[in-house]
């Protein structure tokens, strides 16, 4: 049996943006920070047979103040920023 860890996107494994004090997703791919410490520790997921998997809610598709291509877009942004792929994305 395979074991997974699933991770929140924004804020867990990348810098959310503060916008009038409302911790927001980053809109741009240039936005995409991985936090400090993130990639390591994901690799040490992995080494201990867990499959990391990435979830995010994104309200603002909804709500209109993003698109669907955006959020995609940074997600693979966040995914290569990862140095090897090293997680799963689920939007």
């Amino acid at each position: 049996m395979k074991k997974a860890v699933f991770l929140d996107r924004d804020g867990v494994l990348n810098r959310s943006m503060l916008l009038d004090g409302v911790p927001k997703p980053p809109k741009f791919i240039e936005d995409v920070e991985i936090l400090e410490g993130v990639v390591e520790a994901i690799q040490i997921l992995k080494r201990h047979g867990f499959i990391p998997v990435v979830v995010t809610n994104q309200p603002d598709v909804a709500r209109g103040e993003t698109t669907k291509n955006q959020v995609s877009q940074t997600s693979s942004r966040a995914d290569s920023s990862s140095r090897e792929g090293s997680w799963v994305i689920f939007e």
